[in-house]
């Protein structure tokens, strides 16, 4: 498409895009603001296993409200980013010729059977 089609009756360039509002992009700010400060909590946190209460706490939202947001931020829940933490924690101590069950104490995991699930 040539430069001329991309302008519309007014001479201003149209690139297909909504109107964004400028408080909008101050909230978008704020919230991600929060589940970064979130996502920093459980990273530091992951071998307590954190609770989505813990994590939303972190956010200082509601449990409802933090995992929606989450999951809207991130493409994925907070649990399926926890055990994907846990297991990253996991294959980094079996790669360090760690025992299973060192493996699973270092990935905060409760036992074997929790690791098992995870690879599964």
């Amino acid at each position: 498409m040539d430069r001329e089609g991309l302008r519309d009756g007014d001479g201003a360039i149209n690139l297909g895009l909504r109107d964004v509002d400028v408080g909008e992009l101050a909230a978008d700010r704020a919230e991600f603001r929060r589940i970064a400060r979130a996502i920093e909590f459980v990273a530091t946190n992951a071998r307590q296993q954190p609770s989505l209460a813990d994590m939303a706490a972190a956010a200082n939202w509601s449990e409802y409200h933090f995992a929606r947001e989450f999951r809207r931020w991130t493409g994925i829940s907070p649990k399926q980013w926890l055990q994907q933490l846990s297991l990253t924690a996991a294959k980094q101590a079996l790669d360090d010729q760690r025992s299973v069950l060192q493996a699973t104490i270092d990935a905060g995991l409760s036992g074997p059977g929790r690791l098992h699930d995870l690879f599964v």
